[in-house]
């Protein structure tokens, strides 16, 4: 399976832990260092500018052998010379057909599962008298307006599990029109970040 759990965060002092090393990713996670798995030169190149801000930069990577996802990709700070991942997203890709999404549908349906199973009654690990907790948002349905490039019909699904105020989790799947721009495809996505990147991730859209 893509995602996986380790046995716990590290614990740092005064009834806190670091919970987010407790999930990864196609084998990443958060607040390790890009330089553990790829050298500088190919995360430079493989750069991205999708935001004006560039407080916090984005690289991808596609690979044979990631088990579910096609691309990989990463936000780390500008100015870190660490690399250090503040963001770390999987992305599958499709055709525009009912079929093929239903087979993307599945993919995110077995992670809901299993984080359900993992976070049930919305509880993480009970640490003493403040846990850290996670909150499960409820799905929603966001439909794009009907002309270019979306085309007629398009819409996306998204869900989160927010750690308290340390981490989130968003799955979601977007299904294109057949008439919205041809070069994009239905595709599933998971992502993990931290609450500050999430911070600046909606400043960046607001400002859209």
């Amino acid at each position: 399976m893509t995602i996986k759990f380790k046995k716990y965060g590290d614990y740092l002092g005064d009834g806190d832990y670091k919970i987010h090393d407790d999930i990864q990713i196609e084998g990443f996670s958060l607040q390790e260092s890009l330089l553990k798995y790829f050298k500088k030169r190919e995360i430079d190149k493989n750069v991205i500018n999708y935001q004006k801000d560039k407080e916090y930069t984005y690289t991808e990577f596609r690979s044979n052998n990631y088990k579910t996802f096609d691309v990989v990709g990463f936000y780390y700070k500008s100015d870190d010379k660490s690399y250090t991942i503040h963001c770390v997203s999987a992305h599958k890709f499709t055709k525009k057909t009912k079929s093929t999404q239903k087979k993307l549908e599945k993919i995110i349906d077995k992670i809901k599962i299993k984080l359900d199973k993992k976070y049930k009654n919305n509880e993480y690990f009970l640490y003493g008298n403040q846990p850290p907790y996670t909150k499960k948002v409820k799905e929603s349905v966001f439909k794009y307006p009907n002309k270019k490039p979306y085309g007629n019909g398009s819409k996306s699904k998204k869900i989160y599990y927010n750690f308290s105020e340390d981490a989130t989790i968003q799955l979601a799947t977007y299904e294109w029109a057949k008439d919205a721009e041809p070069t994009w495809f239905n595709n599933v996505d998971i992502s993990y970040s931290t609450f500050d990147f999430n911070e600046w991730l909606a400043v960046q859209s607001e400002n859209y």
